[in-house]
């Protein structure tokens, strides 16, 4: 547990603090690039819908487990610059048991336009030195890299923005000793990387709040209505009290066939004056929305005396 613990301030310090001081390399132009996504070397995908990703991470690199992460969350609170106005929340930790490489992804808070964005990566180039830095395209997605390294770790640091324009950060940090066995399988994983399309999900939740707003009106509708369908029998001179015996009549065929028998008489329990209505009420309005389609429709009988 303290392993992942000093694994994860190790990533979120490497986003702010200094390290060892790297020869910088020339900053390499935004260009269109395509990955060989080698899915013999990743993990089954793995869908964050609040964050509008998707990714593989890459082989033998599994979700930490919830305790553990939910620890680190709390840990990472604590792991802010007090002369910065950004600071991280985790959202998924993927760790490899094998050579201890690990794959924190995180949402980088207090960028919220494109001038707070060029601010964070320079942050990144004044404060970490990395030795390779450069933007790149794929799939309609503008991704900005950074590869740092100090004489234990290689971190690769991709950075870009959801559909929300929420800044997502991926830190696969690998001991350098596994860096040449891993980095195939980091840039597939790198090239797995899409967006949910969230439009398409929003448009879909649309559609279901549109669909349960029509099933309640029409279930509203459905409840006035019942009052017209009830029908009064009297017995003797009506009721003359305020007692009262109520029972469901089910039929099949949509009414036309009962399949239970209800007793007036019975619920009368021997008075010679009562009152017999039977209606559709809003409870039956509601259950033949779910029954109807089998056919099958309630009345309720209410015997008052």
């Amino acid at each position: 547990m303290a392993g992942y613990v000093k694994l994860f301030i190790f990533a979120a310090l490497i986003g702010m603090l200094f390290c060892s001081k790297q020869e910088e390399e020339t900053v390499q132009r935004k260009d269109e690039l395509a990955f060989e996504v080698d899915t013999a070397k990743l993990e089954l995908s793995t869908r964050l819908m609040d964050w509008g990703i998707e990714f593989n991470s890459p082989k033998d690199w599994k979700p930490i487990d919830e305790k553990i992460f939910n620890q680190i969350s709390d840990k990472a609170a604590t792991v802010n610059l007090s002369d910065s106005t950004f600071s991280f929340h985790p959202i998924a930790i993927f760790f490899d048991q094998n050579d201890k490489s690990t794959l924190f992804i995180s949402a980088v808070s207090g960028v919220d336009d494109t001038s707070s964005f060029a601010q964070y990566k320079n942050l990144i180039q004044e404060r970490l030195f990395p030795r390779k830095a450069g933007d790149f395209l794929k799939d309609q997605i503008s991704f900005s890299q950074f590869l740092i390294q100090d004489e234990l770790r290689v971190n690769f640091k991709l950075l870009f923005q959801n559909k929300k324009h929420q800044l997502i950060q991926f830190d696969y940090i690998i001991p350098i000793n596994s860096y040449v066995s891993e980095l195939k399988a980091i840039e597939a994983s790198i090239g797995s990387i899409h967006l949910i399309n969230l439009e398409l999900s929003f448009k879909e939740e649309a559609v279901m709040k549109k669909n349960l707003i029509s099933i309640i009106a029409v279930a509203i509708i459905l409840c006035f209505l019942a009052g017209c369908a009830a029908h009064i029998h009297k017995v003797g001179q009506g009721a003359q009290g305020a007692q009262k015996a109520e029972q469901r009549q089910w039929y099949v065929l949509w009414g036309l066939v009962p399949i239970n028998e209800v007793n007036t008489n019975q619920m009368a329990e021997g008075a010679t004056d009562y009152t017999i209505k039977t209606e559709q009420s809003a409870l039956d309005v509601i259950i033949n929305i779910f029954t109807a389609n089998i056919s099958v429709v309630s009345r309720t009988v209410t015997v008052s005396k």
